[in-house]
């Protein structure tokens, strides 16, 4: 079998992103703290990001990726037939 992923070092993954943002966006999970539904609470967003720390992997993102573009929630971005 293939290679299934792949394991970074220190700053690796820094490095791919540096990469990835000269010809991408880069757009990730965000903690934006107190941008909440109240001042006191934090919420995790898609945002552009431009190094690995930005990126919350631990909490669940309070708002769908398709918040990022310009269409609305509930149109459809993929559609897979059979």
């Amino acid at each position: 079998m293939g290679k299934r992923g792949y394991i970074f070092l220190p700053g690796g993954f820094n490095k791919v992103i540096e990469e990835l943002s000269k010809s991408y966006r880069i757009y990730a999970p965000v903690l934006k703290v107190g941008e909440g539904r109240f001042t006191d609470t934090d919420v995790v967003r898609y945002d552009f990001v431009k190094e690995a720390s930005e990126i919350e992997l631990d909490k669940k993102s309070d708002y769908s990726f398709k918040e990022i573009f310009d269409t609305s929630v509930t149109d459809i971005v993929f559609l897979y037939g059979k």
